[in-house]
């Protein structure tokens, strides 16, 4: 536990769920090059429920051309997962090795 909040990647800003996950500095490469630029709008202002719901719920193949929901899905688990190996081991993937495997 830490007395801290600030986040650990980017070093601004609180580190709540949403700066982890879509906010955070650190994030916005993988998130520009899968989210198609017409759905950014959205994907930027929605509050955490409502964005999961989207995201998950949406038939847009996103920049990739594969199934959205699925590659958000295991995209925010990876990202969530990388930050905890920030915070208790000291070390993490992100964000560029994601952005990379898109293209793949």
């Amino acid at each position: 536990m830490s007395n801290n909040d600030t986040c650990p990647c980017c070093h601004h800003g609180p580190e709540t769920i949403m700066h982890m996950v879509w906010d955070c500095e650190e994030l916005t490469l993988f998130w520009d090059c899968s989210v198609p630029s017409h759905s950014w709008a959205k994907f930027f202002s929605l509050g955490l429920h409502e964005w999961i719901q989207f995201n998950l719920s949406s038939l847009d193949s996103g920049n990739v051309n594969l199934d959205w929901p699925i590659l958000f899905g295991v995209a925010t688990y990876h990202l969530w997962n990388d930050r905890n190996k920030l915070v208790f081991n000291n070390r993490t993937n992100m964000p560029y090795t994601y952005v990379s495997m898109l293209f793949l």
